[in-house]
């Protein structure tokens, strides 16, 4: 749990090293054994720490590789059954409650809710952004740039 006490003061570096050293533990461990039916989410924690440790450092090569080594181990399904806050959908809840009408917050929410097959709450989430972005002259293919 080191991580989050170094993220939350700031240190992101030192937290992305722990999630490098608990990623490499767990495929220690995976290489030894079948693991219990719940460890995958403790992989996916790692990697999921692990980019957003490194995007808040700029990294945006390791963020990706993070990320791209997160969905191998929780694959879509794995990361909807673990709840709303890993697939996004609270994130930008909660995003969406600091700064309300946030045009990329309400996109990525959008995507989010999809990819829970919560159709008409994706639905109404997009045609809320559809809405505040009328006047953009971009099309948003992600939430972030």
């Amino acid at each position: 749990m080191p991580a989050h006490i170094m993220q939350r003061v700031g240190r992101y570096e030192d937290s992305a090293e722990a999630n490098r050293k608990g990623a490499a533990a767990d495929a220690a461990y995976l290489s030894k054994t079948r693991p219990i039916d719940y460890y995958g989410m403790y992989v996916g924690h790692n990697f999921g720490f692990l980019a957003y440790s490194a995007a808040m450092e700029g990294r945006k090569s390791e963020t990706l590789e993070a990320i791209k080594r997160l969905r191998a181990a929780a694959p879509e399904e794995t990361l909807v059954a673990m709840g709303s806050e890993w697939s996004g959908a609270g994130t930008y809840r909660e995003d969406l409650r600091h700064n309300p009408n946030n045009r990329w917050s309400l996109f990525g929410l959008s995507q989010a809710l999809r990819a829970q097959h919560k159709s008409s709450e994706a639905a109404a989430a997009e045609a809320q952004f559809r809405e505040a972005w009328q006047h953009a002259d971009i099309t948003l293919t992600s939430s972030v740039l």
